[in-house]
């Protein structure tokens, strides 16, 4: 939910001072830059040529005029600009109203004292830290620059001079910071043509080979006389415009763009070096960058991996990394070789944004079933839309299957090829192709298949209990198989440690040495929430309620049920202190590659009899809980078989298990003789009071008092009072209140 920008957050104040030598007209200009989360403001203070204190609206002033910001919205997810400072004296109305971009003085004396104030507010302040960054070269106008918090959050003084930025960690909770700059005289003043750069280095990062990259830096003249720039030499691969000779007007600026166009590969620094008819000619400004050979590099995110044979639904990615200019487009083709048929291929990229086409070319056959496939893949930006420099991480998607082969061992590979990158204007991106993918495909291991039904799950950890409870013995290949302790040889016994470690091989998907198990492919017939089930009533129906609180599994069956495996895609993580709870004595869960996996089963081997009651309740925050889904239901039957008629509904109403809001309802029966329930629903761990009043409202019984975890509750009255004494009938009234949450209902009493 949006924060409104309500709570002040802290005043945060840095002191400026300089000292002077000449009663002469002085100036300066410095900038600090706000950054908070994804937004960023640079603003201008200092000291302009004149004598003025207000909003400068004057052309002549240059790069000492006041721009006004634009008019503040009531929310925002940041903003910053100087402001009207509290308490000063309403002839200088810096910053009234809307505030400014840009806040300078006049100079008085060198011992004049001026202020400044800065508002950060926004949204974005409550999760992001507010970060302040400054030009190294704040020495040249200042003798002492100190900034720390006055009020709020805690942060130890600093002094600006020596470094360049203060962060003011995030509170989570408020949505606006005020900062004050007071500045105390300033230093000598310039006599004759003066010389500043706003940078003092220009970094440009890594650039293809060819491509351009170009930065601005800013040239002022606070001096009383023109500054003549006679000469600009720059380094190999830099270029700057304008050419020289450039005059600057007193109290003046020029800007000049630096170009980096690396025409090879490896790093390139060096000096532009401007000479002038100022103090300190000639004047040198820092660059560096580094030339790469390609523009960026596509490859698969794991160069090699070991996968079981007769595997369906691999899925594996391709992570893509641009250096330079944004890419438009790009185009390859996929081979694969030996042991596999590819699938499909996805990209995690904005679809409104992006458009992806793929075709599969099927090769022949090989002995094992395989084709050796080709896959021609084309991705590119709708509109305007372009790929900016940096690494996106498995940002294709690609699935495929892995056949059964007779022999112990197969290798395979999936390689890159006619791989071809594009900018805007069509010009070769010169993007490469990583190492191809190295697979080896091994005969899969009985070890964990206990039923020896080629699969892994939960009717073989049922029958690792009945073996330790004595319900039934284990010998022979199934023995072998269950005893999976100590990995792959086992340690000729099945007890609890090979429970314990088959439980996670299933919860994670694969074996302690990194091998995928073989997933069950019995699936129930899934229907989508509201949609009728079918005339004939199977054997078990499950529903998983799936919201932003958690997961609720629902259970109705009509024969006995002993365990259940359930699948739900699209969750990758878990928090380890969630507090679950099942009815059917165990609830195990853990993730893999595919998404969530439960367990719910009885370590005494018991079975769920045939009715209809919630299993599972999984209390947990979950951000996409609209893109999960259910992919698969296991459900053992008393003879640890799967029970084949099933149906299966995936849910996100938000179940009375996991309510997401403070509710009371009306008491049922109302009227009532000689008893009713009341229920009530807290979204979170809560004192909770509940409370009969009569009608003229006087407290006659407390039905609850203490602390309640998430959840519903039922509490029955019987009609009496605290001291246990039968009241008359009459209407009567129950309060709920829980925090600042207070509901209440009339009911009925009738005798």
């Amino acid at each position: 939910m949006k924060k409104t920008l309500i709570v002040p957050l802290m005043l945060l104040a840095a002191y400026v001072m300089f000292s002077v030598t000449a009663a002469a007209q002085v100036s300066f200009r410095d900038s600090v830059t706000v950054t908070c989360g994804s937004g960023s403001q640079k603003l201008f203070f200092g000291v302009n040529p004149g004598n003025t204190i207000g909003v400068d609206t004057d052309p002549a002033l240059g790069i000492y005029a006041e721009a006004a910001a634009p008019p503040l919205p009531p929310t925002t997810p940041f903003d910053a600009r100087w402001t009207t400072i509290p308490g000063r004296n309403a002839a200088y109305p810096i910053g009234l109203g809307t505030g400014v971009y840009g806040d300078f003085r006049g100079y008085v004396s060198p011992t004049a004292v001026d202020s400044f104030r800065i508002t950060v507010l926004g949204d974005n302040l409550t999760g992001n830290p507010v970060v302040l960054t400054w030009q190294s070269n704040l020495s040249q106008n200042c003798d002492q620059c100190t900034i720390k918090s006055i009020s709020g959050l805690t942060l130890a003084a600093t002094n600006m001079i020596g470094s360049t930025g203060v962060s003011i960690p995030a509170d989570g909770i408020n949505t606006r910071v005020d900062l004050l700059i007071v500045k105390v005289g300033q230093k000598a003043p310039v006599n004759g043509p003066g010389f500043s750069l706003d940078h003092s280095s220009l970094n440009f990062g890594t650039v293809g080979v060819g491509v351009n990259a170009t930065q601005t830096v800013r040239v002022s003249n606070a001096g009383t006389q023109a500054l003549n720039i006679t000469a600009i030499t720059a380094p190999a691969d830099y270029f700057v415009t304008p050419a020289a000779p450039v005059s600057v007007a007193s109290g003046s600026f020029q800007d000049f763009v630096v170009r980096f166009t690396p025409s090879s590969p490896g790093t390139k620094s060096g000096n532009v070096v401007f000479t002038h008819n100022a103090a300190g000619s000639p004047s040198n400004l820092a660059v560096t960058g580094s030339g790469l050979s390609q523009l960026g590099t596509l490859s698969f995110k794991t160069a090699a991996q070991t996968l079981l044979d007769n595997t369906a639904n691999i899925y594996d990615s391709l992570s893509l990394s641009i250096a330079g200019n944004p890419l438009k487009g790009v185009q390859f083709t996929l081979k694969t070789s030996g042991q596999l048929i590819f699938r499909s291929i996805t990209h995690t990229l904005d679809p409104a944004k992006w458009s992806l086409a793929y075709n599969i070319v099927r090769g022949p056959q090989n002995a094992f079933g395989a084709t050796d496939d080709s896959v021609n893949v084309l991705l590119y930006g709708n509109g305007a839309n372009a790929l900016a420099a940096g690494t996106y991480s498995g940002i294709f998607a690609i699935k495929y299957d892995v056949v059964n082969i007779t022999s112990a061992q197969e290798m395979s590979s999936i390689k890159i090829r006619n791989l071809l990158g594009s900018l805007a204007d069509g010009t070769n991106a010169n993007v490469s192709a990583g190492s191809d993918e190295s697979i080896t495909v091994k005969n899969r291991t009985a070890k964990g298949d206990i039923n020896l039904d080629d699969h892994v799950d939960i009717l073989d950890l049922l029958l690792i209990v009945d073996h330790i409870t004595g319900k039934s013995t284990l010998t022979g290949s199934q023995f072998s198989a269950a005893d999976i302790y100590t990995y792959p040889n086992g340690d000729g016994a099945v007890n609890v440690q090979d429970l314990s470690l088959l439980q996670n091989v299933i919860l994670t998907g694969m074996y302690p040495d990194g091998q995928r198990i073989q997933k069950t492919v019995v699936t129930p017939v899934l229907l989508a929430a509201g949609l009728k089930k079918s005339a004939l009533a199977p054997d078990a129906s499950v529903t998983a309620y799936v919201t932003s609180s958690g997961i609720v599994i629902h259970l109705q069956n009509t024969v006995p049920v002993k365990g259940l495996q359930i699948s739900l895609g699209n969750i990758h993580s878990m928090p380890a202190a969630m507090k679950a709870t099942t009815t059917m004595g165990n609830v195990l869960y853990g993730t893999d590659s595919d998404g969530l996996n439960l367990l719910l089963f009885s370590s005494n081997g018991d079975v769920v009899a045939p009715g209809e009651r919630t299993v599972a309740v999984l209390p947990f925050s979950l951000a996409n809980a609209s893109g999960v889904s259910l992919t698969s239901v296991v459900i053992a039957g008393t003879d640890n078989k799967v029970i084949g008629s099933v149906e299966a509904t995936l849910s996100h109403e938000q179940p009375e298990e996991l309510p997401s809001k403070y509710a009371l309802q009306q008491n049922y029966p109302n009227p009532f003789n000689p008893s009713t329930e009341i229920k009530f629903s807290v979204p979170q761990t809560s004192a909770v009071k509940l409370v009969v009043y009569n009608s003229l409202g006087q407290e006659v019984r407390t039905l609850f008092a203490g602390q309640v975890e998430q959840g519903t509750q039922v509490v029955r009255w019987d009609g009496r009072d605290n001291h246990g004494n039968t009241l008359a009938s009459g209407m009567y009234i129950y309060r709920m209140t829980a925090g600042s949450f207070t509901q209440s209902y009339k009911m009925m009493l009738l005798k």
